[in-house]
């Protein structure tokens, strides 16, 4: 568990990064922009960040898989896979320009600064497939680089137009859309390969076929996380768009810990790891979670108005529902993990795809009466789905029971401690 700990702390470290960032640059995209502003710079990026996770087709997580299980062909893996990013990069760039143009979620003063930010697809396909070879590996330091690098870049470049008066929906829709591109450049650093040696457990067919058993999860995953913000504005306006944008930025802090753990533990889990310490690391995640999201709730009605302006005040309500909806979401997130790295991503894909038609069904009922409130609770009810489906896979899979994943022991302490004493000497030593 010492090992595991400190891959744990030092990915912790890498997906501590982009949410904080986010948090910080939230303020300056508010203030800056405005509520109004502020929702139409998320209507003009939410189809972007739809399409480069949607588009992916699993690629990214069968690298993860197939790197870990054969660390010697980690060359011919990642090859095919930029190979079939490629093509898939192609795709993604139609279905964003079809969302942008054939739909009413980007209209207005969002349209052109959309259309601008295109390109972006094929270097976020292409990044998040270096981040899946990399975690492969076990090699977070190259992904904790490249999440630093994107994150200063976008928060400095933010920071800068603020000052200078040049910050408007444009010019913050160019900086989220291409910022991730400086960070990309962690993973062109030359590498020493093993050498090659026959294996008779990979193909490049194996990356497709466990990329489709991944990808509608992925799918799903993405719809869950994003549809709301395509379908908000024409639902409920940029108003309340902006409002729920600035909830979302806050209830993601403590998806920092569930992220990191739900890496580390996928790279383990597929070359071979126990039933144990997936429970363990679940709770983990779970204690974690629920302490940060307590912190938020109790604390967020006195900073929000302050941080981000009185006119944000209402996005109070719906950041503690989403708060909620993280902490219940939590054990089956880390179930989820499991059922992928023990290649049965399909479980986990189909809990997905069920919560994402729940979302779906919520948003439209719920938004156009209670807008960013709306969205808040469609979100909590999806996870709850979600969380609780993955939870029954892993007692079918992998023999787990529900309680294992959330009921605290006295070891468990002990390992929290570990690790973030691990965390914070990573942070300052940088």
């Amino acid at each position: 568990m010492r090992t595991t700990s400190r891959a744990v702390a030092q990915a912790l470290v890498g997906n501590a990064i982009p949410p904080l960032a986010a948090l910080a640059s939230a303020p300056i995209l508010a203030r800056g922009l405005g509520v109004a502003d502020r929702g139409e710079v998320a209507a003009a990026t939410a189809p972007l960040l739809l399409v480069i996770a949607a588009a992916t087709f699993g690629l990214p997580e069968a690298v993860t898989y197939y790197t870990a299980r054969h660390s010697a062909l980690r060359r011919r893996v990642l090859r095919h896979g930029m190979l079939l990013i490629s093509l898939a990069a192609i795709v993604g760039v139609l279905l964003n320009y079809i969302l942008i143009v054939q739909t009413v979620s980007v209209d207005g003063a969002a349209r052109a600064p959309a259309l601008l930010a295109l390109p972006a697809v094929l270097p976020g396909l292409l990044i998040g497939l270096l981040r899946g070879s990399a975690a492969g590996q076990g090699e977070w330091h190259s992904v904790t680089i490249e999440k630093l690098v994107s994150s200063l870049a976008r928060l400095i470049t933010l920071t800068a137009l603020l000052a200078t008066g040049s910050l408007t929906v444009l010019t913050a829709v160019l900086v989220i859309a291409y910022a991730p591109v400086l960070g990309g450049l962690a993973y062109l650093r030359p590498k020493v390969y093993k050498p090659v040696t026959p294996d008779q457990g990979y193909r490049v067919e194996s990356l497709v076929v466990y990329g489709s058993r991944v990808w509608l999860g992925s799918v799903a995953g993405v719809l869950l996380a994003r549809i709301d913000q395509v379908l908000m504005n024409p639902l409920a306006g940029a108003v309340q768009l902006g409002l729920y944008v600035v909830a979302v930025s806050i209830s993601e802090v403590p998806l920092i810990v569930n992220a990191a753990i739900r890496d580390v533990l996928f790279t383990e889990q597929s070359s071979g790891d126990s039933a144990d310490r997936l429970a363990q690391a679940g709770r983990l995640s779970t204690l974690f979670v629920l302490i940060i999201c307590v912190l938020l709730g109790v604390s967020v009605p006195f900073w929000l108005p302050i941080v981000f302006g009185n006119e944000f005040t209402d996005a109070v309500g719906p950041t503690l529902l989403l708060l909620v909806a993280v902490a219940i979401g939590n054990p089956g997130s880390m179930a989820g993990a499991g059922l992928s790295g023990r290649g049965r991503p399909g479980l986990r894909s189909w809990a997905i795809v069920v919560a994402c038609a729940a979302n779906i069904l919520l948003v439209i009922l719920l938004v156009p009466i209670y807008g960013a409130m709306g969205a808040a609770a469609a979100t909590l009810l999806a996870n709850i789905v979600s969380s609780n489906l993955n939870l029954l896979f892993a007692k079918k899979v992998m023999r787990i029971r529900h309680r294992d994943f959330w009921m605290i022991r006295r070891n468990d302490v002990r390992v929290v401690f570990t690790v973030g004493r691990d965390a914070i000497c990573r942070l300052t030593r940088r």
